[in-house]
Formats: structure tokens, C-alpha cells, sequence
């Protein structure tokens, strides 16, 4: 995007990032808070998306529909105020909501067929809410043969698990309780 974005900290309501097709690159390096809600969606040559600061945001992230996004980052949001969805974007290989704790919607992760089981466990790492649907499907499908390893090891609570259409082995929830 362009360098004049690089300085926004804040979005009052929705970041939506729609139909570029020249942009290869998405990062807001000082974005701090999106006020309802973000999406981005079908960009035909970006290969990231980044929002290091990112802290907050009021309402759902939706990530679909990138078919050369490779890497999905948004290290720092402990919460996300709605559902986090990340679908239709093929190449993803790296995603990182490292902070994240609590989602107060679905966690949806699907039709992401070069996303592996060990990226999805980094990635998420720290969730231990999900309020409504945890759903991981259509995923390491490509190329990859089967794996093990999916885990959420620090969840302990979603409303509804749906595991389905991926090349998994083994699915570890060790503090799951509800």
C-alpha cells in the first residue's frame, strides 16, 4: 500500500482492503485499533498481510480469497471482538496471531490447502476461547501427504469443534473442558 498509510494508528470502523489487483504487499506498520471490523479480501498479487501493532479490533477479520498470499501476521491482538476467518487464499504457508486469546465469535480456518498442521498450531498457539465455532477444514491438503500434530494446547473452551476434509492424523486439545 502506500507510504502514506505507514503512519495510521487508528480505524474508527472497518478496514476493508478489496479487489486491488496491482498491490503485492499489505502492511500498516503503526496500526494499533480498527474500531468493527477488517477485511481483506481478493487481492490477486499480494503475497502478505501484516499488522504488527494491532491490538484491538471491535468486530470480524476476514482474510479470503488471496490466492498468492503466502503469510497472514497480526502478531500482537490478544481479542478479536467477532469471528476470524481465513479462507480461499491456497498458498497461505504462515499465519501468526500469536497474542491471540480470546475470539468472541468462530475461529473459521478453511480451504487453505497448502497450510499445514504445525503452521496452524504456531499460529494460534495461545487461544483459549473460542465463543461460538472452532472450525479448521480443507486444510494441508496439497502436496504435503498426511500430518500430525494439530494442536490447540491451550484451549479450553468453544462452542462447537468442526475438524474436517484435511490430511490430519492426530488432533491434540489437552485443557479442552467445554
Amino acid at each position: 500500500l502506500s507510504p502514506a498509510l505507514d503512519n495510521i494508528t487508528n480505524v474508527t470502523t472497518r478496514l476493508v482492503i478489496d479487489n486491488l489487483d496491482q498491490v503485492t504487499e499489505i502492511t500498516l506498520p503503526m496500526l494499533q485499533r480498527v474500531g468493527s471490523g477488517i477485511r481483506v479480501y481478493s487481492l490477486a498479487r499480494a503475497t502478505s498481510f501484516s499488522l504488527p501493532l494491532l491490538t484491538s479490533v471491535g468486530g470480524p477479520v476476514y482474510v479470503a480469497g488471496n490466492g498468492r498470499m503466502t503469510t497472514i501476521s497480526v502478531p500482537q491482538l490478544p481479542s478479536a471482538g467477532g469471528s476470524i476467518t481465513l479462507e480461499q487464499s491456497h498458498a497461505v504457508t504462515a499465519v501468526d496471531f500469536g497474542s491471540l486469546v480470546t475470539v468472541n465469535g468462530s475461529l473459521t480456518l478453511r480451504h487453505m490447502a497448502m497450510l499445514s498442521a504445525a503452521a496452524i498450531s504456531n499460529g494460534f498457539s495461545n487461544v483459549v476461547t473460542v465463543a461460538s465455532t472452532l472450525e479448521v477444514r480443507d486444510v494441508s491438503r496439497r502436496g504435503q501427504g498426511y500430518q500430525s500434530g494439530l494442536a490447540f494446547e491451550n484451549l479450553r473452551s468453544t462452542g462447537n469443534l468442526n475438524i474436517r476434509d484435511s490430511a490430519l492424523i492426530t488432533l491434540s486439545f489437552p485443557v479442552l473442558l467445554t
